[in-house]
């Protein structure tokens, strides 16, 4: 696993690839580990600062040890250091129907300037079927998916599900 997020990490780089959206291959795929792996893999390649956000304010939430609010008033996401150069960004408080894609769009706004990459989570945007409406704020797609679970046809239909995204890259876990 941490070998293919060193390869992943290298092409996003090489790429200059800043916002990156993490999708999942299927409902078997948790995106978030994978998200906080590659972030770790960013750090160490770029020796930058990378953030990692999970734009879903859809659930109960229990605001973490030592977060800090991040963005206007209004935002429902916090800021959590994870490492020296690593951040999360994440929900510290339940949102309405829908309120993923304009935290996600407030998260990138304000993290641009401070984070070298920055990796957001849209297994909530599939669920709503709203994946769309997040491409046009990244510049690549990365698709997680599980060895063994997942067949080449159901990466090219994903694929072909997703061919607005402006580049597509596959991060295999398991």
């Amino acid at each position: 696993m941490r070998a293919g997020c060193i390869s992943v990490a290298q092409q996003l780089r090489a790429a200059g690839w800043q916002c990156v959206g993490l999708c999942p291959a299927n409902a078997r795929v948790c995106v978030a580990p994978a998200m906080l792996l590659l972030a770790h893999a960013l750090v160490d390649v770029s020796d930058q600062p990378v953030a990692a956000i999970d734009p879903d304010v859809s659930g109960a939430f229990i605001e973490p040890t030592g977060a800090a609010p991040f963005g206007p008033p209004d935002s429902l996401l916090t800021v959590v250091e994870c490492g020296p150069k690593l951040r999360a960004i994440v929900p510290r408080a339940a949102g309405p129907a829908g309120a993923a894609g304009p935290q996600l769009r407030l998260a990138l706004h304000h993290a641009r300037p401070h984070f070298a990459h920055l990796l957001a989570d849209l297994s909530s945007f599939f669920r709503l079927g709203d994946h769309l409406n997040a491409m046009e704020l990244l510049d690549a797609i990365v698709i997680v998916a599980r060895a063994g679970h997942v067949t080449e046809d159901q990466l090219l239909r994903l694929r072909y599900d997703l061919r607005v995204a402006p580049s597509i890259s596959v991060l295999l876990i398991g």
